[in-house]
């Protein structure tokens, strides 16, 4: 009854043993999985190029560096929400007793360092504010938090450094050129190429935001929170007594969900 769902697990077939087994415990003991919807913030590139974040969920017309307007429409922003959420909340129409922490991404505005102002915090804030209201408009038992509130400052988590160190150094590898997260330099370096060509292509961004060097420092970046969050949102569901931990995350988000199946009481899940 499951894949009524539409999502799936992904990982291992102990993955997909441990995430029945969640579910089974949920059910039975009445005690709820703790489940992880994360969402980013909203950024556009300015007339200058520079990267800006928005401070709220509805729609924006940006002049951008090319001349154009950039319609930023917040109503299919909401949609999309809308669609993620209800998602999530399909494991109670199964009876299946849950609780849904949406984290808003904003560790994001510590990398770039320019990106890290009282102004963009500001704005943040704004943000979360707006997302909640708008979620609690529509009666969805989802609690909106700050990632930073949830998990602390990435950068100063010991495991931040120790998949870095594991993935971005080639001495660090083993003979198969692997890293103990599996995480090999083809897959690496192949999300950095991806990243850099996708940022050149945009026109609209200034030279620093479709260079190699913001893409590589995005990737690392995200490689060391990814690590850092599937730890400590473990961490948060065994501290509460929950049965289990779940996060969804985008389909195609792949070196993403690597990372996150690193560890081994979470669950990953992603849309068909």
């Amino acid at each position: 009854m499951y894949y009524q769902l539409e999502i799936s697990t992904y990982g291992s077939k102990e993955k997909v043993n441990l995430a029945l087994e969640n579910i089974s415990d949920a059910i039975s003991t009445n005690t709820p999985l703790l489940y992880f919807a994360p969402i980013c913030l909203r950024y556009y590139y300015d007339s200058e190029g520079e990267q800006q974040i928005l401070e709220d969920v509805e729609t924006h017309h940006i002049n951008t560096k090319s001349g154009d307007v950039l319609i930023k429409d917040g109503n299919q922003f909401k949609e999309n929400v809308l669609k993620e959420v209800n998602k999530v909340l399909l494991f109670r129409s199964l009876g299946v007793p849950i609780e849904v922490v949406m984290p808003v991404m904003d560790h994001e505005i510590l990398r770039p360092e320019r990106m890290n102002t009282e102004e963009n915090k500001s704005k943040v804030q704004k943000y979360i504010e707006s997302l909640t209201n708008y979620i609690q408009g529509r009666n969805l038992d989802v609690n909106v938090q700050s990632s930073l509130n949830l998990f602390g400052v990435p950068r100063e988590h010991e495991a931040f450094n120790e998949i870095l160190e594991n993935t971005s150094q080639y001495s660090r590898r083993n003979y198969y050129g692997e890293s103990k997260f599996s995480i090999s330099d083809k897959t690496f370096e192949h999300t950095i190429d991806e990243d850099y060509e996708r940022n050149y292509k945009d026109s609209n961004r200034n030279t620093y935001y479709r260079s190699r060097e913001f893409a590589r420092s995005c990737v690392e970046y995200g490689l060391g929170e990814d690590r850092v969050h599937a730890i400590e949102m473990s961490r948060i569901a065994l501290d509460g007594g929950y049965s289990g931990c779940f996060v969804k995350l985008p389909y195609g988000a792949e070196i993403d969900m690597l990372v996150f199946n690193t560890e081994d009481k979470l669950v990953v899940t992603f849309d068909k």
